[in-house]
């Protein structure tokens, strides 16, 4: 078999394109569980969340991450789509809001930690369950 120029480029280009995806994931890991998370890091981020996103795969999430420790308001405007809400204090899982539903006629419900948090996932709804995760799980995150 004869690999010509050509062959040799794209297997290269290939090779880097694959390298540097695997270092700018950002994921987290709950039990033997891998989540890739987009992170909302900045208010107007925070602000939109997941608002208008009409699908979200299991193995798929959203990371509000927080510079304090504060009692969190949730709400669901804009939401298409039903979640978990999983509540985090420092790498441990302190409360879990499952199948917040989109919300009909302007009515938002405001969801609230239990306790101060500084990260708040968002994962599709029924995921705890299907997973098995608890409040008092531990996470580790690679952001």
């Amino acid at each position: 078999m004869i690999i010509n120029k050509l062959q040799i480029t794209i297997i290269i280009l290939s090779s880097i394109m694959i390298s540097g995806c695997a270092t700018n994931e950002k994921f987290v890991k709950i039990k033997a569980n891998t989540i890739n998370v987009k992170v909302a890091d900045t208010i107007p981020v925070q602000t939109r969340g997941l608002g208008g996103i009409n699908f979200l795969a299991d193995g798929q999430g959203m990371l509000f991450v927080f510079p304090d420790y504060k009692t969190r308001s949730f709400w669901m405007k804009d939401m298409l789509i039903s979640i978990d809400i999983i509540w985090i204090n420092r790498e441990r899982i302190v409360g879990i809001e499952k199948n917040a539903p989109v919300a009909e006629n302007k009515d938002l419900i405001n969801y609230y930690s239990p306790l101060p948090v500084n990260l708040v996932l968002e994962v599709p709804a029924g995921y705890c369950d299907r997973k098995k995760i608890n409040i008092g799980d531990k996470i580790e995150y690679h952001l």
